[in-house]
C-alpha cells in the first residue's frame, strides 16, 4: 500500500516546532489516562485524575476537560455519585453520535458513566460489571452503540462485555452481553466495517446497523460478537497475551500483536478468520509498547528501542525511523532512548513518538506515491525534538482534531502527569529593509536585511503568527494581539515598546500603515493598534472563511489586501482609500471537489495573485475507526502553483509534480510585478541526490501563462538553507537552517547561548545568477535585465535586444552571456560577446553556427577559451 497522504505544513510559516505546556491544574494529581474529542471547531481533551487516600484526607477520582489551550473547560468536573471511584478508560463517542459530545467513562469500581457535553449531566450504570474495573470500552464507528468490557480475573469467573445504546439525552441501558470464559479479562476491541451486506428494505428512519466487532484479552483468543445475542470465540489460542490489536478496513485484515513480539494478520471474510502473516518483531527490552496506524497500510510500532518500526500490512515489509537521524535529538540525549509510546493524525500526515528517557519527535509525511522501502523511509521528515522536562519519562500520546494539538502523558518518581505539546509554526515575513523571525513559541527577532542589526520581541503568549510594516511589529495567539515599535537606529537601539495589546480571537492578521486587519469568521475587519474596530469587509458562504492573508504596495501607488479562504476562493480589496474597496472578486481556483488555500501573495501593482492550496481526498481509515468515520478525508498538498490573473479572469498554473517537488512558499518582486519566485523540496518520489532546497523563479505571462525562467539550488560554504523569505531583484534573501537552530532551541537552561544566537545572522542574501558580481547595480541595468530574460524565456528576441541595447558595461554583457549558456541561446550568446568586445569569441560561434553545429558544441565554445569564464559557463 502506499506510504500514506501528503498533509503539509502552513507554506509562508518556517518549521514546526512543539513546545511542553504544563496543565496547572492538574500539577499535583495523578493522571490515569485521556482522550480528544473529535470536534475540530471545540477541541476537548477529558483527562482522568485517580482519586487521593491518605492519612490527611481522601478524595475520589475525577474527569476534568481541557480547551485546547489548557485552559479547564468551564470548570467541569466529572465524578461518580458516591464520589469514590477512580476513573481508568474515556472513550469521547464519533461525529455521528450526539454530535460527537458524549464521553463514555469507565471507573476502577465497575461504574459506567456516559457526560453529555449538551446538557452538562450524566447517567451511570453499575449492574454490568460492578465491582470489577472497566477496563474497555469502544465505540461503534457507524451506529449508535458501545461496548464495555472488565478486566476480572479467572477466579472471580468469565469477565462481562456488554454492549450498549444511548437515548436522545445520551443516557446509556444494556443492549445484551456476554460472559466471554475463554478470553480472561477484556483489553482490545475493534469493529469490522468492511464486508457488511447491504439491507433490502430500509428507511430514512431506521437506525444504522452496528458493525461486528472482535474482542481479546490476555489469555490469548478472540471472540466474534454483535449486538444481536452472537458471541462466538474465533481463534481459540494465539500462544500469548495480546498487548494490541487493530484492524485495516482497507484490506479487512485483524492485527494482533502478542507479548511473544509475533505480529499474526487475519483475513476476516465472512467474519471468520483466516490467518494470512505470522512476523517474529524485534524488540527492545520492555518489549512492545504502544501501536498506531501511520498511514493506510503502515503499522507504527513502539518497541522500546530507539526507532519507531513501521510495518506495512499486508505485504510483511517493514522499514525504521531512526532517532539518530532526527537532528538535535543528541543533543537531547535522545538518539539512543527507548520509545514506549505512538500517535497519528491522519489529517495533518504526523507521526509522534516519545521515549522513557523523556524525548518526543515528530516526523510529517511529506509526499511518495509506491509502497518501496526507499520511497516510503524518506516519506517521513523529522520535526526538530523536544524534551518533556526533568525526569519526565513518557507512557502514551495522543493527537487531538485541531491544528497541532498532542499530549502526552508521563511518569516522574511515583506521580503521573501530563502536559501538552502544542505545535507552533514559526512565522517568516519581511517588509522593506526589515524580517521578522520568530524562534520560539514565545519570541520573535526583527533583523535588517543589510546590515544584520536585530531586535528582540518577547512575550508570555505562544505566538501563532506575526507581521510587520516599517518599524512596527504585531504578534497574535488567536486569543491576544500585541503591537510593539521598534528602533531603526544603530548600533544602540532602544528595547522594543509596546504599542498596544488587546483581547482578539483573529486569525490570521495582517498590517498595512497604522491598521491591522483582523480575519474573524466570514469577515476582515479593520482596527487600530488599541483594537477599535473601524471597519470590516466580509465573504459570503460560498466563499467560507479567511485560511491566509497577504498585503502588498507601493507608496502612492495604492495597497491590496488578498485573501485566501477555506473554500478555495481568492479574493482582494484595494485598501489605500478611508474605506476599502473591492478590488477582484471571489474566484475559485479548483474546478472541483474540496479545497482550500493554504497561502497566498498578490503584486504590489494588484494585477496577480499567486496561491498554493490543499484538496480534499476520502479514503478507507485503517486501524480502530471508532474514533470516527471508517472513511476519513485528508487534506493533500497540491504540487501545482496557481496565479490569478485579474485583467483576463484566467488562472494559470505550474504543477512542480513533474519534478518531483513540493512548493513551499512563493514571493512576488515588488518592482518587477509578473516575475515570481518558488522555493521547493524533493517528495519521497524524487531522484535520492535531489538537492534539498530549490529556488525556481518564473514569469506570469499575459497569454503563455507561466513560464520557468530559472531554477538554482543554493550553494554557499557552511551554510544550509531552511527556505526563501523574498524576493527583492536582484537579490533573494533565504533564511539560515543553520542560524536558526542556535535560536529556535533557546530556553531557560541555555540562557547562556543567547548573546551567540542573537550575533549569529539568520538571513542569507544571495544574488539572482545573471547579476552575478553586480551587488550595486542600478535600477535602469536591473530592469533591462529582467526585461532581457522575460523576452528570451518567450523567445522575442527582437524585443530582448531592444531591452539591453543601450548597455554598456561589458561585465552585464559578460553575464548575459554566460546566463545564454544556461539557457542554451547561442545566438543572443554571439550578440552578447559581439557587444563586449569579444571578437575571437562571437566569430568561433558564429563559424560553429554556421556549420549547424549541435547547440552543446557551441555552448562548449562558449564556456571554453571562445567565452567569458563566468560562473554559469563552468566556473
Amino acid at each position: 500500500g502506499p506510504p500514506g497522504t501528503l498533509c503539509g505544513l502552513h507554506p509562508m510559516s518556517g518549521p514546526s516546532i512543539f513546545t511542553p505546556q504544563p496543565i496547572p491544574v492538574i500539577a499535583n494529581r495523578k493522571v490515569t489516562g485521556f482522550a480528544w474529542n473529535t470536534d475540530a471547531q471545540q477541541p476537548l481533551l477529558a483527562v482522568a485524575l485517580q482519586g487521593v487516600r491518605s492519612a490527611h484526607r481522601t478524595e475520589g477520582g475525577s474527569v476534568l476537560l481541557f480547551r485546547g489551550d489548557g485552559d479547564h473547560f468551564e470548570d467541569v468536573v466529572i465524578r461518580t455519585r458516591d464520589a469514590a471511584a477512580s476513573p481508568l478508560k474515556l472513550a469521547w463517542a464519533p461525529a455521528h453520535v450526539h454530535n460527537g459530545g458524549l464521553l463514555a467513562v469507565g471507573w476502577d469500581d465497575g461504574t459506567l458513566l456516559v457526560w453529555s457535553l449538551k446538557d452538562r449531566l450524566s447517567g451511570e450504570e453499575q449492574e454490568q460489571h460492578a465491582p470489577h474495573a472497566v477496563t474497555l470500552i469502544e465505540w461503534s464507528p457507524e451506529a449508535e452503540r458501545f461496548i464495555s468490557g472488565d478486566g476480572r480475573q479467572p477466579e472471580a469467573g468469565p469477565a462481562n462485555l456488554s454492549v450498549w445504546k444511548v437515548d436522545s439525552r445520551g443516557r446509556p441501558s444494556t443492549v445484551c452481553s456476554y460472559k466471554p470464559a475463554s478470553l480472561g479479562g477484556l483489553s482490545h476491541a475493534i469493529s469490522r466495517t468492511a464486508g457488511k451486506v447491504k439491507k433490502l428494505v430500509t428507511s430514512v428512519f431506521a437506525a444504522p446497523d452496528c458493525p461486528p466487532f472482535y474482542v481479546a484479552g490476555p489469555a490469548g483468543a478472540v471472540c466474534h460478537a454483535t449486538d444481536t445475542g452472537q458471541c462466538n470465540e474465533v481463534i481459540a489460542d494465539l500462544g500469548a497475551p495480546v498487548l494490541a490489536m487493530l484492524y485495516d478496513g482497507g484490506s479487512d485484515l485483524l492485527v494482533c500483536m502478542l507479548a511473544n513480539s509475533f505480529l499474526c494478520t487475519f483475513k476476516l471474510a465472512n467474519n471468520k478468520p483466516t490467518p494470512k502473516t505470522k512476523v517474529k518483531l524485534a524488540m527492545g527490552k520492555g518489549g512492545l509498547q504502544g501501536a498506531s496506524w501511520a498511514a493506510p497500510g503502515h503499522l507504527a510500532l513502539a518497541c522500546s528501542d530507539s526507532l519507531v518500526r513501521l510495518h506495512i500490512v499486508p505485504e510483511g515489509d517493514h522499514y525504521n525511523l531512526l532517532l539518530a537521524d532526527v537532528p538535535g535529538a543528541a543533543a537531547l540525549g535522545g538518539e539512543t532512548g527507548s520509545v514506549v509510546a505512538v500517535s497519528h493524525d491522519p489529517l495533518r500526515g504526523s507521526l509522534a513518538a516519545a521515549t522513557r528517557e523523556g524525548v518526543a519527535v515528530v516526523w510529517r509525511l511529506i509526499g511518495g506515491e509506491g509502497g518501496m522501502m526507499e520511497e516510503a523511509e524518506r516519506a517521513w521528515a523529522p520535526l526538530a525534538p523536544v524534551a518533556l522536562g526533568k525526569d519526565r519519562s513518557a507512557t502514551a500520546l495522543g493527537f487531538g482534531p485541531g491544528e497541532g494539538l498532542l499530549a502526552c502523558q508521563y511518569t516522574s518518581g511515583d506521580r503521573s502527569g501530563l502536559c501538552l505539546l502544542p505545535e507552533t509554526k514559526l512565522t517568516r515575513t519581511h517588509h522593506g529593509d526589515w524580517a521578522l523571525l520568530q524562534t520560539s513559541a514565545h519570541t520573535a527577532r526583527v533583523e535588517h536585511l543589510s546590515s544584520g542589526a536585530t531586535r528582540l520581541l518577547q512575550t508570555k503568549m505562544r505566538v501563532l503568527g506575526g507581521a510587520l510594516y516599517g518599524n512596527v511589529a504585531v504578534l497574535w495567539s488567536g486569543a491576544r494581539i500585541e503591537v510593539y515599535e521598534f528602533d531603526e537606529s544603530d548600533p544602540s537601539p532602544d528595547e522594543p515598546r509596546l504599542l498596544g495589546e488587546f483581547d482578539s480571537a483573529a486569525h490570521p492578521v495582517a498590517l498595512w500603515d497604522d491598521k491591522l486587519f483582523l480575519c474573524v469568521g466570514d469577515r476582515i475587519e479593520l482596527s487600530n493598534f488599541a483594537g477599535s474596530i473601524e471597519g470590516s469587509v466580509g465573504l459570503s458562504d460560498a466563499e467560507g472563511q479567511p485560511t491566509c492573508v497577504h498585503i502588498a504596495g507601493r507608496a502612492r501607488r495604492g495597497a491590496y489586501l488578498a485573501v485566501g479562504t477555506s473554500t478555495g476562493f481568492v479574493k482582494a480589496w484595494e485598501i489605500s482609500r478611508t474605506e476599502a474597496r473591492q478590488h477582484v472578486s471571489g474566484r475559485q481556483l479548483v474546478a472541483s471537489g474540496p479545497a482550500r488555500i493554504t497561502s497566498i501573495a498578490i503584486t504590489t501593482d494588484g494585477a496577480r495573485m499567486s496561491a498554493l492550496l490543499e484538496t480534499q481526498h476520502t479514503h478507507k481509515s485503517a486501524g480502530n475507526p471508532a474514533a470516527g468515520s471508517a472513511s476519513r478525508a485528508s487534506w493533500v498538498r497540491s504540487q501545482g502553483l496557481r496565479v490569478y490573473v485579474a485583467e483576463t479572469d484566467a488562472v494559470q498554473v505550474h504543477d512542480f509534480g513533474a519534478s518531483h517537488r513540493m512548493p513551499q512558499s512563493h514571493h512576488w518582486d515588488p518592482v518587477e510585478t509578473m516575475l515570481l519566485a518558488v522555493d521547493t523540496r524533493p517528495t519521497a518520489s524524487a531522484p535520492s541526490r535531489s538537492a534539498p532546497l530549490e529556488v525556481t523563479t518564473l514569469f506570469s505571462t499575459p497569454d503563455g501563462g507561466l513560464k520557468v525562467r530559472d531554477s538554482l539550488a543554493p550553494d554557499v560554504p557552511d551554510a544550509t538553507f531552511e527556505g526563501l523569505l523574498g524576493l527583492t531583484v536582484p537579490r533573494f534573501h533565504l533564511v539560515r537552517a543553520d542560524s536558526l537552530e542556535v535560536v529556535a532551541h533557546e530556553s531557560e537552561e541555555r540562557a547562556g547561548h543567547k548573546k551567540a544566537a542573537e550575533e549569529a545572522r539568520l538571513v542569507h542574501a544571495l544574488l539572482l545568477r545573471e547579476f552575478d558580481g553586480m551587488e550595486d547595480v542600478d535600477a535602469a541595468t536591473s530592469h533591462a535585465l529582467i526585461s532581457f530574460s522575460y523576452h528570451l524565456v518567450l523567445g522575442q528576441m527582437d524585443e530582448a535586444h531592444r531591452a539591453v541595447r543601450n548597455i554598456k558595461a561589458a561585465s552585464v554583457w559578460e553575464n548575459m552571456a554566460s546566463m545564454c549558456v544556461q539557457t542554451r541561446r547561442i545566438d543572443v550568446a554571439e550578440v552578447c560577446l559581439g557587444n563586449m568586445g569579444h571578437a575571437r569569441g562571437a566569430r568561433a560561434i558564429r563559424e560553429a553556427i554556421g556549420l549547424r553545429s549541435d547547440p552543446e558544441v557551441c555552448a562548449g565554445i562558449l564556456a571554453g577559451g571562445g567565452g567569458p569564464p563566468g560562473p554559469a559557463a563552468g566556473k
